[in-house]
């Protein structure tokens, strides 16, 4: 065990762990609450609105895009560890693992008591499937770019029906903290990717699935034999209202008892009222605006970097989420974390904007456009605002709301430019994630060798402070260079009904990038 421990301890210094969860609520700890508290006043189910969904949506964890998606993975499934707010890794299907001396193979130990909902027995033979899944570069998961520069297929080798070795190609020191990442939720042998089907998407979580339709809505009711201990709720139903006062005024009559992220300018209507109470999860997403570096006019680093230096940060982020956030220049974590390297500038320059615009071509100015949607909360005012703001740099926007159906599938990842958001999650798996060459959500298709060096380098030393500098110029790199405009991290809006208190012991709480309902 003091070998886990220690294993452990190489993920991120305990102040750098301490600075990161100073105002952290994930919404995994807010479900948590709901269903004790809804236990306490005697409800026997949790209904939930959720807006951010689509029609093509999937049961695979390891393909989990959206917060729909997040939710049904994290009643459903489970992983082989979680972590709080602090990086902590905690036990759930693993009750322990433990690398070799220098991170090149970690051997995990799994829980002998646990079984899928079909009756079957959760084995290695299960862990290995999932592993390989996430490798697979066909199967599409974003977790391939992260994993698959270190596992090894030929060294994943299963010892016997509870234990695990899993060899890399590099040393890994954060290889147990990506286990926690809600993509990495494991899945039973012959699991069928991108399924809809019920009978195929089978789980070991607390819950299991009864009804499902993609978009619209679904339905889970307990695992009686969940190794955790059965729940105190029966059952889970969730609604799909895509419009966000709509699916506000849903909790505020009574009908459902919370739903997820309000934008902020809705926020405001319920002050005072006694019915619901809001939930401000802090800096718990990175607000982007991605720009496709392979289409025109975005493939010139001078209109990108133009593009960044016309913004307000602060002042979008007051029009837009009315402040609920931190302002960003560009860097992929939050300004809160230690990792954040506070010697980059971004802040609003309209004369450099102008001259690197006319350097690239455009003396007169820019016409551009810039797509979104009310899918998630502040999306659409975020377009709006933004449009404004860069105006005086003669960035001419004109902004396309797209309908929230189908936003996720026609605009993410096709369109030249788009607004979108990313969980929070430390650098180790941000930065290969989001910007990696190899990853298939590289929304600004930014390439630099550099990048993977960076990164590959802060893996494999053990050393903090080596890690620190490896990943400050890695987070640099990604700022001064890439497509993805980060102006700020915002804070998440939830509401519930009154009787819930969404509070959350700092021990308690659930890092934002590991929960399932973020």
């Amino acid at each position: 065990m003091k070998k886990q421990q220690e294993a452990v301890g190489w993920n991120i210094s305990r102040r750098h762990a301490m600075m990161l969860a100073l105002g952290a609520l994930a919404p995994l700890s807010i479900v948590d609450s709901l269903i004790s508290q809804a236990h306490a006043a005697g409800k026997t189910e949790i209904k939930l609105a959720i807006g951010d969904a689509q029609v093509k949506e999937t049961l695979d964890p390891a393909l989990s895009e959206i917060t729909n998606s997040h939710v049904v993975v994290g009643v459903v499934y489970d992983h082989l560890v979680r972590y709080d707010a602090t990086y902590k890794l905690t036990p759930h299907l693993a009750e322990r693992w433990e690398p070799n001396s220098d991170a090149t193979e970690w051997t995990f130990y799994l829980r002998k008591d646990v079984k899928w909902h079909d009756g079957r027995p959760f084995t290695a033979a299960d862990v290995e499937y999932t592993i390989r899944r996430l490798i697979d570069k066909n199967v599409g998961s974003d977790l391939f770019a992260r994993l698959a520069p270190s596992i090894d297929p030929k060294r994943i080798v299963v010892k016997n029906d509870h234990e695990i070795s899993i060899g890399l190609l590099r040393p890994d020191a954060f290889l147990p903290l990506t286990f926690g990442t809600r993509q990495s939720a494991i899945v039973p042998t012959g699991f069928e990717t991108r399924t809809t089907d019920l009978s195929k998407a089978i789980g070991c979580g607390p819950f299991k699935l009864v009804s499902y339709s993609p978009g619209k809505g679904w339905e889970a009711v307990r695992n009686d034999e969940y190794y955790g201990g059965a729940s105190k709720i029966e059952r889970i139903r969730v609604s799909v209202i895509p419009e966000q006062a709509t699916k506000l005024q849903a909790v505020v009559a009574g009908d459902f008892d919370a739903c997820d992220a309000i934008q902020p300018s809705l926020a405001r209507t319920i002050e005072g009222n006694s019915k619901v109470k809001l939930a401000r999860l802090t800096g718990d997403r990175m607000m982007c605006i991605a720009m496709d570096s392979t289409q025109k006019p975005f493939n010139d680093p001078r209109v990108q970097m133009a593009i960044k230096r016309a913004i307000d940060r602060k002042k979008l982020l007051d029009l837009s989420y009315l402040g609920y956030g931190e302002v960003s220049n560009d860097i992929p974590v939050p300004p809160t974390d230690p990792l954040y390297p506070s010697d980059v500038d971004h802040s609003q320059d309209i004369e450099l904007s102008k001259k690197l615009l006319a350097e690239a071509g455009y003396p007169n100015g820019i016409d551009i456009e810039l797509g979104t949607s009310e899918s998630f909360g502040g999306m659409v005012d975020l377009a709006v605002a933004f449009a404004g703001i860069v105006a005086p740099a003669g960035i001419r926007v004109t902004v396309k709301q797209h309908p929230p159906s189908t936003y996720w599938d026609q605009v993410w990842l096709h369109g030249a430019m788009y607004v979108t958001y990313w969980t929070t999650r430390h650098a180790a798996d941000r930065l290969p994630i989001t910007y990696g060459e190899d990853s298939h959500v590289n929304e600004s298709r930014f390439k630099s060798p550099k990048l993977h060096e960076l990164v590959a380098g802060a893996l494999a030393t053990l050393d903090e402070a080596k890690q620190k500098s490896l990943f400050q110029e890695a987070l640099r790199l990604v700022a001064e260079e890439s497509g993805l405009i980060v102006p700020f991290f915002i804070d998440k809006l939830w509401v519930a009904q009154s009787a819930f208190d969404l509070r959350v012991s700092l021990e308690t709480q659930v890092d934002l990038a590991n929960s399932s309902f973020s």
